[in-house]
């Protein structure tokens, strides 16, 4: 969405910025996924530390990491011992950040 610029600079010259509205769920003290893990297969074919918004995800390699995902959360809630959840009970939280 977008709204109005952070810097007072471009917002008062009508410059507006993006912004996306991030529902966080849990919170845990350690990656579910590490970089290293992201480093074999079907994973490595993808460059994963880009520090640039509108990367293109393949729609394949999107469906694998989504069940690796999924799998790892339900494994910490489960009380896994490598991660710790942090947060639960508590009501999800949205807030707007901004998009650089």
């Amino acid at each position: 969405m977008a709204g109005r610029h952070w810097i007072e600079e471009k917002a008062a010259a009508g410059i507006a910025t993006n912004y996306t509205t991030l529902r966080l769920d849990t919170l845990f003290g350690t990656p579910l996924v590490s970089f290293d893990e992201l480093a074999v297969p079907p994973f490595r074919r993808f460059r994963w530390g880009v520090r640039s918004s509108g990367t293109y995800l393949p729609e394949t390699l999107a469906d694998a990491i989504e069940d690796l995902w999924e799998a790892r959360v339900a494994a910490a809630a489960k009380g896994g011992t490598e991660t710790t959840q942090q947060g639960a009970g508590r009501a999800p939280r949205e807030t707007a950040t901004p998009r650089r």
